[in-house]
């Protein structure tokens, strides 16, 4: 057991280790994705239409910091933070969510580098940040000292440098490079001098306060209110860098900052600085007055703040003497926004408290050049990656990363970059997630007008993602969630299964017709995304939509039988119309306003005649018409007509014409002959059960008649091989009326029906010249022989002349026959003799 447990230790390590390059490689993909999103996709064509209509200028020229900038001032983006062709707000906050660590990792970061430089290191504990702030002094924590001291919480190391640049001061540092300034403020209030400060003024004993203390007091608030007041782009926090500060609960923030930042946004701490100053550099595309951005108000409300900045230290006598105190408030927050230039630390003067290149660009959009253009954004990343690099390498020339390449020519606005990135960090590795980032991105290139197909020697579009489709199907199925897969693959390839994309739509109909659905809901979703691609005439999804209905109706087909009855006949059915349904709008949108097709699809309601499920239910009625005729037949072998014994068929019969009257689609299968004839073989055994034999004369008939067909044609509902049962039927109902004590005036056949039954029973009598199957045929039970068959027929044929002799005998018929002469009647008499004694055929 022990060596299989060391056995076990290389997989799991290794399984850990693989699950960390995937994760690397989503954070790089959903990287590239952010940035496409702020550099390309804005350049949409609804967009172009907004800018060329509107009345702003064409250029501005600017100038700030004797720099010079021209800028588009139609350039307007539909992201957050972007107005004029600026798009400073977004690239900060996407600089802050994909390059910068979070604080408590930041702080995390810095506290293990300095247990390694530490001497005693078993004598020092683990410390996170909200430990850190809760210390009593916790600027002069440095775990690479070895000075212990209490502090209240435990002995820790106590820097024996107040000046030097502790975790505490760093952490401090990076929020404002950074440009997260409520959580710099929120850390520099957890300092031992505000802090002593707050707690003197807050008790009320002001005439004892020290006047230190209160200037202090007053020092901060001023330093509170500077650093909550900035005008910056992209927020003075990191809760919108994700882009989904509506939907997150304000309750999951850091305890540190709701502690000490609970002020309205409309609050304005110094005059002419309100503190949602920095929501000026967001526009909403959907807010009508999008084209009143003024970055003219913007520029000056920043150049505003920081000349108030700077006064304030020249001059605020408070501010003054807590700088001389505290020196690294000018180090790591006025330096940082006033000379942010001078502020940058490399490896050589700030080892693990150096600053990359994304620091760098940030805090120069922040605080140095809000201002700058979408074209002019690579150029400034490029030479701070190029700054950056220098200090580690003695090739000033040496090419940047992989990475940093990918975003610099997606700076440039390459979509290329984008798609080739994508596809490098994970997207063609077949893993549904990478796969299908990478095909949606593709698709929201193309959608907005950046990557034009007809410029490319083939589809990109379509290829990315049946990629992405394929990779769905086989992750799920490997998973054993197969028709999760196909459902989602579905959805992706749902908006391109068009008639002319010939390639999805073959993909996806290939995968319907082989998936087997495990449940009802499920059929009917995916009928519900194929109906779209139907309506414009793809007939490979029709056949798709056919297979699919067929396996479910196939499934409640062997449920039933294999519960030895047929209750499942109705929800078999119900899937058999599901596809007529479908079939039925195949090529609707083709057709034109008149109500008639194109040439291309003549007959577009007429589809469903040649799908699976509309010969199944066909066959499926006229099985059922044999199996309730047969049923019919062996129970008028008995002297008794058992009843039960027709319970069974006939729910059966029921149950398929119930769910097929009241289906929406009734109107294009109740003209069939299958399923007309059903519903009339259903009614002889109904009215038999009954004992209405003059109702079950009439279905016979109506089965056994010549009728014209929609075509025009002239059918007969039952077909030859059906004569046996039906004729055994009507001798049964002939026999007993024959041996009933009845008037001869009453007979269930009329004259007509008679000649019906004559002419069906020459034709049974002569199916080996006919050519009539003999296997499909059913017989006459062998106690009816032909002779018995003509005996009854004969006075059958008796009964239905004197029973018409005997209507038109009536009072009305006398009527009648004096309005129009008795050679009428006769004439009547004698033409249906004639029919009578014509031969047949």
């Amino acid at each position: 057991q022990h060596q299989h447990q060391h056995q076990q230790q290389p997989q799991d390590l290794d399984g850990m280790k693989e699950e960390e390059d995937n994760l690397d490689l989503l954070k790089i993909s959903s990287t590239i994705a952010h940035l496409c999103e702020i550099f390309l996709l804005e350049n949409s064509d609804t967009l172009k239409q907004q800018q060329s209509s509107a009345s702003a200028s064409a250029s501005i020229s600017l100038s700030q910091n004797n720099n010079n900038y021209m800028m588009n001032g139609m350039g307007m983006s539909m992201l957050p933070g972007a107005g004029a062709g600026i798009v400073t707000a977004d690239t900060v906050r996407y600089l802050r969510k994909h390059h910068m660590m979070d604080p408590s990792e930041y702080v995390a970061f810095l506290l293990e580098e300095g247990m390694e430089m530490g001497m005693d290191k078993d004598m020092q504990q683990v410390v996170d940040l909200d430990e850190l702030l809760e210390m009593n002094q916790p600027e002069y924590y440095d775990p690479s000292t070895s000075v212990s001291a209490s502090t209240g919480i435990g002995d820790i190391n106590i820097s024996t440098v107040s000046s030097g640049m502790t975790p505490y001061w760093s952490l401090v540092r990076k929020l404002v490079l950074w440009g997260s300034l409520e959580e710099a403020w929120a850390v520099l209030s957890r300092h031992s001098a505000c802090k002593r400060s707050q707690m003197l003024i807050a008790s009320g004993e002001s005439s004892h306060v020290d006047r230190t203390v209160e200037e202090d007091a007053a020092a901060f608030e001023l330093i509170r209110s500077l650093l909550l007041s900035a005008p910056i782009p992209g927020g003075i926090n990191r809760d919108n860098d994700d882009g989904l500060a509506n939907v997150r609960d304000d309750a999951d923030d850091n305890n540190y900052r709701n502690d000490n930042n609970s002020d309205d946004d409309g609050e304005e701490l110094l005059p002419g600085l309100p503190r949602d100053g920095y929501k000026n550099w967001d526009v909403d595309a959907e807010d009508p007055n999008v084209f009143d951005f003024n970055v003219h108000a913007i520029l000056n409300l920043h150049t505003t703040w920081k000349t108030t900045i700077d006064d304030i230290i020249k001059t605020h006598a408070s501010v003054r003497n807590l700088i001389r105190r505290i020196p690294m408030l000018n180090t790591c927050i006025f330096d940082v926004i006033l000379k942010t230039k001078k502020c940058y630390m490399s490896e050589v003067d700030g080892g693990k408290n150096s600053d990359t290149w994304a620091e760098r660009l940030s805090s120069e959009l922040l605080y140095v050049r809000p201002q700058t253009v979408k074209e002019d954004m690579h150029i400034r990343a490029t030479d701070h990656m190029k700054a950056v690099r220098r200090y580690v390498s003695a090739d000033e020339d040496e090419d940047v990363s992989a990475v940093e390449e990918i975003t610099v020519l997606i700076m440039k606005g390459n979509a290329g970059a984008v798609i080739g990135g994508l596809n490098s960090y994970g997207g063609g590795s077949s893993a549904a997630l990478p796969a299908t980032m990478t095909a949606l991105q593709c698709n929201l290139l193309v959608d907005s007008g950046t990557i034009e197909l007809t410029e490319l020697s083939y589809d990109i579009e379509s290829e990315l993602m049946l990629s992405a489709s394929s990779a769905i199907l086989s992750s799920f199925a490997i998973q054993g969630h197969n028709k999760v897969g196909v459902r989602l693959a579905m959805r992706l390839l749902q908006p391109h299964i068009i008639p002319e994309n010939h390639r999805v739509t073959a993909c996806i109909a290939d995968v319907l017709a082989r998936h087997w659905p495990q449940t009802d809901a499920e059929v009917v979703s995916l009928l519900s995304s194929c109906k779209d691609s139907v309506s414009r005439g793809s007939r490979r999804m029709l056949d798709a939509c056919d297979s699919l209905c067929f396996s479910r109706s196939l499934h409640y087909d062997r449920k039933g039988n294999g519960n030895g009855d047929y209750v499942y006949a109705g929800k078999s059915v119900h899937f058999l119309l599901r596809a007529i349904e479908q079939s039925s709008f195949f090529g609707s949108e083709m057709m034109n306003e008149d109500g008639s097709t194109n040439d291309l699809f003549p007959v577009a309601f007429s589809a469903f005649t040649s799908t699976i499920c509309f010969r199944r239910l066909t066959s499926l009625c006229a099985n059922t018409v044999q199996f309730v005729l047969d049923q019919i037949s062996q129970c008028f072998e008995q002297e008794d007509l058992d009843i039960t014994a027709l319970a069974e068929p006939l729910k059966i019969a029921r149950s398929i014409m119930d769910t097929v009257a009241e289906d929406e689609v009734y109107h294009l299968v109740s003209t069939d002959p299958c399923v007309s004839l059903l519903q009339h073989v259903m009614d002889v055994g109904i009215n038999l059960a009954t004992t209405n034999n003059v109702e079950s004369a009439r279905s016979i008939i109506e089965c056994l008649k010549d009728r014209k067909s929609t075509d025009g044609s002239i059918i007969i509902l039952a077909h030859p091989g059906l004569y046996g049962n039906l004729l055994t039927i009507a001798f049964d109902i002939l026999e007993a009326e024959a041996k009933a004590d009845l008037t001869p005036k009453i007979s269930a056949f009329d004259l007509e029906g008679m000649q019906i039954l004559m002419i069906r029973f020459t034709q049974y009598c002569s199916r080996d010249e006919l050519y009539i199957n003999q296997v499909s045929s059913s017989n006459m039970r062998k106690v009816v022989t032909p002779s018995k068959m003509r005996f009854m027929l004969g006075k059958g044929l008796m009964r239905a002349f004197v029973m018409q002799n005997a209507m038109l005998d009536k009072d009305g018929d006398k009527d009648w026959c004096n309005e129009h002469n008795r050679s009428g009647v006769d004439e009547i008499t004698e033409q249906s003799v004639e029919c009578l004694l014509e031969p047949c055929l």
